[in-house]
């Protein structure tokens, strides 16, 4: 789905989709191995279709995003009890990165889709950044980066429309990332 192979033909468009809305549904799913592959593959689909299907998979993300991996099942007694809470805590920092790389990677092009949820997104990146593990605030800088490269208010042509509003989104966005980057300077 991804690469089409010189002398292949490209997937139909409704075959694109419908693969799309598989990955979607698939990604909902409990078990946290396979929803985290999932998740990778809905990325890379998105990435190679420019699908925007940036709602649904929001609504699937923000409740992985919400948990903290650093605090999960970290008062266990027994060594298998902790072994057990150790194993859930790496399955979910590999489900977080996989969810934050999915937002980068599916970031829309459409400027009024990004408008509904760059807020959200670069709120949620500044204040889970600190409170996350290496490797999750690795992941974290990706996504900020993906995000920032396809971002419609910093675009040229949005540069010559003179508008408050979006003003504001590039003052409220550039806050974001210097939190970020004012955290990440102050670990050296």
């Amino acid at each position: 789905m991804s690469e089409v192979k010189e002398g292949e033909e490209p997937l139909s468009p409704s075959l694109s989709e419908d693969c799309l809305t598989a990955l979607l549904q698939e990604s909902r799913k409990q078990e946290v191995v396979y929803k985290r592959h999932a998740i990778t593959a809905l990325g890379n689909a998105l990435a190679a279709t420019k699908g925007d299907k940036f709602h649904q998979l929001y609504d699937i993300v923000k409740v992985i995003l919400s948990k903290n991996e650093l605090l999960t099942d970290k008062d266990s007694d027994s060594d298998e009890d902790s072994a057990g809470a150790r194993r859930r805590r790496e399955q979910l920092t590999q489900l977080k990165e996989a969810a934050y790389e999915l937002l980068g990677k599916a970031w829309p092009a459409n400027p009024d889709t990004q408008e509904k949820y760059q807020e959200k997104f670069f709120e949620h990146c500044s204040s889970s950044y600190p409170g996350s593990s290496r490797s999750t605030q690795l992941s974290i800088l990706t996504a900020m980066t993906r995000v920032l490269e396809r971002l419609a208010v910093l675009s040229s042509d949005q540069m010559e429309v003179d508008s408050s509003g979006r003003e504001q989104a590039v003052a409220s966005v550039t806050a974001h990332v210097a939190a970020v980057v004012d955290f990440t300077l102050s670990k050296f």
